[in-house]
């Protein structure tokens, strides 16, 4: 811990998701992309107040590519940061979104020169920390607010998961991500 920042990886089990630390602890969570980040990561980079990326990262989203909808919140994040008709659709088309064209739409604060986010994001990570010790008492409804959000996508999500994972969509998606080839037609519905 340096000048009041702490290095967070995320590695251990969470309680039930890993968003649940950004989205429910009191301390502000700033995010440092350097390369591709794909579903899962996604969600956990949006879930932080302040996202900042490399300019050669990659924020995919593959669900749609096998026959998934988007888990762990990832939905109610990207809808969070940027207006919903512009999240739409994103993930029906799988589409990869590179940094500028992510801080254009919202969903990243500032793409920086590459090997400079961690740098960048530290700063940020400070200035917002001055900003939340200046007020704290408005933090704790607005992290309850998106807590909620969190909650209800996670319930949203157990219900056609189960059912999706042995679909032939999805058997078909994850032959052609092996395979590393495209769909063949016919085979997803």
């Amino acid at each position: 811990m340096e000048d009041g920042i702490r290095i967070l990886t995320i590695k251990e089990p969470e309680r039930r998701n890993p968003l649940d630390r950004p989205a429910r602890f009191s301390n502000p969570f700033v995010s440092d992309v350097e390369s591709w980040v794909e579903g899962g990561g996604r969600a956990i980079a949006l879930a932080c107040e302040i996202a900042v990326t490399a300019a050669s990262t990659h924020l995919a989203s593959p669900f749609g590519k096998i026959g998934m909808i988007p888990d762990i919140g990832l939905r109610v994040m990207h809808s969070a940061r940027i207006e919903a008709g512009r999240a739409q659709p994103v993930f029906p088309n799988a589409s990869t979104v590179e940094a500028k064209e992510g801080a254009r739409l919202g969903f990243v604060n500032e793409p920086v020169p590459d090997r400079q986010a961690l740098a960048k994001a530290q700063v940020m990570a400070q200035d917002l920390a001055r900003a939340v010790a200046a007020a704290p008492r408005p933090r704790a409804p607005i992290k309850d607010c998106v807590a909620q959000a969190v909650d209800r996508a996670l319930n949203f999500e157990g219900l056609p998961q189960p059912t999706l994972v042995f679909s032939a969509d999805v058997m078909e998606g994850r032959r052609a991500f092996v395979d590393k080839r495209t769909c063949l037609p016919g085979r997803m519905t």
